[in-house]
């Protein structure tokens, strides 16, 4: 898989911050399980939406930790070429946990960890065969992120 994902962070005053993104994630593969002529291909694309606040809790000449909330929502479809086609829609509320280190004048390194909950919804359709529908509910880690940051 291969995703891409930019962002942004705007600060009202030195302490308090919103912060928008945007993600795509595009996949593809191809098989030969069973040896030529019994090629599986599979393909799938997703998008996600991003929206928080942070709050600066310690802040010294070259370091930033900082706390705040944030939600996401996101589509993935994807498909197994003549076996099924699949989609799902997340929502996420996550709190997160950060550091910004400015290694050099109007650029940062840090890194978050988020903790939340997270809402799925995914439908799986067979080719030929009756739509199934699931849900779920997950608790805990959503990830962990490295940023590269240049203030302005």
């Amino acid at each position: 898989m291969d995703g891409v994902g930019i962002g942004g962070v705007y600060f009202f005053n030195q302490k308090m911050a919103v912060r928008a993104g945007l993600g795509f994630l595009k996949s593809s593969t191809e098989n030969d399980p069973a040896g030529p002529g019994n090629t599986s291909e599979t393909s799938g694309l997703g998008v996600g939406l991003e929206g928080g606040i942070e709050y600066v809790l310690m802040s010294n000449k070259s370091v930033n930790i900082w706390g705040g909330g944030l939600q996401q929502i996101g589509y993935q479809s994807s498909e197994v070429k003549d076996v099924k086609e699949e989609s799902a829609t997340s929502l996420a509320l996550a709190g997160a946990l950060g550091a910004d280190w400015f290694f050099a004048d109007h650029m940062s390194l840090g890194a978050e960890y988020r903790l939340g909950v997270q809402s799925n919804s995914s439908t799986t359709k067979p080719e030929g065969g009756k739509e199934d529908k699931s849900s779920a509910l997950n608790i805990g880690v959503g990830s962990a992120a490295m940023r590269l940051g240049f203030w302005f």
